[in-house]
């Protein structure tokens, strides 16, 4: 097995114990968003602006405003200022899609480990738990089970090449 596969699996080992952690994290971010656009939204609907033109005449001394599309400078600014609250809103909502497409990915990849750690035996399961849950290096997890250290680093390998296979199968 090339390493870039053991570490790749390793990898999913360590995620596999962390998921939980991980989708609360991005689930609470979910929710920051979600209320950020609420008051984006908020503020987009309550700027309510009316302008009227007859409101007061200009006196002849002073200069006139003008512009080839009849807006004035304050409607522009309102609508610029409007088209941003839009675009961050826009943004907002992407990055809630991204992080709801994060949750559903670790979820399934979570369930592909949680079948392969099923299909091992109980000392496997054991030795996983204390490697990739409990973060305990392999010398301390080869005293826990008695063995020898080389046989713990054996036994790591064949884990991570039993669980390459499975992944395989169930592909």
């Amino acid at each position: 097995m090339d390493k870039e596969t053991f570490r790749k699996t390793e990898r999913m080992l360590y995620n596999y114990f962390k998921k939980e952690e991980i989708i609360k994290y991005k689930r609470d971010v979910i929710e920051i968003l979600k209320d950020r656009i609420e008051q984006l939204e908020k503020r987009i609907k309550d700027t309510n602006v009316n302008i009227d033109y007859d409101l007061q005449a200009v006196p002849c001394g002073e200069r006139v405003q003008t512009s080839n599309t009849g807006a004035s400078y304050a409607e522009r600014a309102i609508v610029q200022a409007i088209d941003r609250l839009i675009r961050e809103q826009a943004d907002k909502k992407k990055e809630i899609l991204n992080l709801e497409e994060d949750i559903s990915n670790i979820e399934k990849e979570s369930k592909a480990i949680e079948f392969n750690i099923r299909m091992l035996n109980e000392e496997d399961k054991e030795f996983i738990w204390l490697k990739y849950k409990k973060k305990l290096g392999i010398e301390q997890i080869s005293d826990q089970l008695n063995m020898s250290r080389a046989t713990g680093y054996k036994k790591r390998e064949k884990i991570i090449k039993d669980i390459v296979h499975w992944i395989e199968v169930i592909k």
